[in-house]
């Protein structure tokens, strides 16, 4: 048997000229130990905390929300419970003892419910926060799927995905599948028809298990590992003779164990910005023109928007699925081979 060859981007530890730059959001205790909400410390890349004062209070109540699934996804991420014991006797399906037949699959062992063993409560959590929509029109009433992957590089230490579904208007059907990477179990030679059976697993396919999908409607918040891959699946209109668009809010949380460079401390990059916050100063120190000249010179530049498209032009690049030189790297396959 053998399966074709399977692009997925993941995290790696590739030489890379970006990084995805988080916000620090503090999670408020009550009195009562309960979660009283949630503050955002420092600003969100490219929405700034004045002009969109009203959306930085949306967002914050948004991410409040998601900040039980975290702790039951972090949970669980903690105390996975010990792989069980599993063995099958494959001695009587080999040639030559018996005749050959499906082997006995023993029911799978009911997983003890998950005392929740992390709190985030009183903690600075830190999140990259994404807003993105998928635009259908009659002329292009098809949305083909993305890619399997999961999210950023080594450097942004991404544990878990939060993402939020706000809108879904004149879409039919939109699902978000996911699949785990397994190691390679336990083997008798050549026993293709067991390892499939038993483990899902054919020969040279990906050591992937299937772990399902969730229909992502209106209004649902779906919270994940990073461990996790995912792919949206594809969708289209439901009235084909009128647009539609599914609209999302994502936050890709950072370990809160080792937390990285945020915005707290990364002055913003938009010149934009810069000129707005440098020009009443100017104003107000009231410099000759020789001397604001020369203090301009010294100030810190910004970006362009021109520079910051191309700039994520280049990011994209680096960031999509790999080509066919480095899927040796990225992926492990099953080889049901001589040992």
């Amino acid at each position: 048997m053998s399966g074709g060859v399977e692009k997925v981007a993941k995290p790696r530890d590739c030489n890379t000229a970006y990084q995805w730059i988080p916000t620090d959001f503090l999670v408020q205790e009550a009195e009562g130990g309960g979660s009283s909400g949630v503050r955002i410390l420092s600003y969100i890349n490219n929405l700034h905390p004045e002009h969109h004062e009203p959306l930085y209070d949306s967002i914050g109540k948004i991410f409040g929300h998601f900040v039980p699934l975290f702790e039951r996804m972090l949970s669980f991420r903690a105390d996975v419970p010990p792989r069980p014991a599993f063995r099958v006797d494959m001695y009587e399906f080999e040639p030559g003892h018996a005749l050959p037949r499906r082997p006995a699959i023993p029911d799978a062992e009911k997983l003890p419910k998950q005392p929740l063993t992390v709190s985030l409560k009183g903690k600075t959590l830190q999140a990259i926060v994404k807003i993105a929509e998928i635009v259908l029109t009659p002329e292009n009433p098809q949305y083909a799927g993305g890619a399997w992957h999961i999210e950023g590089t080594d450097a942004e230490k991404i544990v878990g995905t939060g993402i939020y579904y706000f809108a879904c208007e004149n879409i039919k059907d939109s699902r978000l599948s996911f699949r785990a990477e397994v190691e390679q179990p336990p083997y008798q030679q050549n026993d293709n028809d067991g390892v499939a059976a038993i483990f899902g697993l054919f020969n040279e396919k990906l050591l992937v298990q299937v772990l399902g999908a969730v229909q992502t409607t209106e209004g649902r918040c779906v919270a994940f590992p990073n461990s996790h891959q995912h792919q949206v699946q594809p969708f289209e209109l439901e009235d084909p003779s009128k647009p539609g668009v599914r609209k999302i809010l994502a936050f890709f949380l950072v370990d809160p164990e080792n937390p990285v460079p945020s915005t707290s401390v990364i002055p913003p990059q938009q010149q934009e910005w810069l000129e707005m916050t440098q020009q009443p100063l100017m104003k107000k120190l009231k410099l000759v023109e020789t001397v604001e000249d020369t203090v301009r010179s010294m100030l810190r530049s910004g970006m362009s928007m021109e520079e910051a498209k191309e700039h994520r032009l280049q990011l994209m690049a680096e960031r999509a699925a790999p080509d066919d030189n480095h899927v040796a790297d990225m992926e492990r396959y099953f080889s049901l081979c001589e040992h």
